[in-house]
């Protein structure tokens, strides 16, 4: 399994989705079978650990649509996308 983000890739440009997904290439051929990516929804904390709308898939990462596209892209590389869902920390 593949972290697939760092504690400051919120900070990186609000699509880090499109980041992991350029380096597919690199993820595949390293035999790497699950990335775990960081929580999806709109936060209180940039880096997604204080959900403030669970429903909304608009985060510093990217939104619902760069999710998608990266998701899919790693299921059809046979790669199993892991989502960190951070239902525990609300205020």
């Amino acid at each position: 399994m593949l972290q697939g983000f760092a504690w400051d890739s919120c900070t990186r440009g609000g699509n880090w989705y499109g980041t992991v997904l350029s380096k597919m290439k690199d993820i595949k051929a390293a035999g790497i079978t699950h990335v775990w990516l960081p929580p999806p929804s709109q936060s209180v904390s940039p880096q997604g650990y204080m959900p403030g709308q669970l429903y909304n898939l608009k985060s510093a990462y990217g939104n619902r649509e760069q999710l998608t596209q990266l998701t899919e892209a790693l299921r059809r590389e046979g790669i199993r996308p892991v989502a960190d869902i951070v239902i525990n920390h609300r205020l």
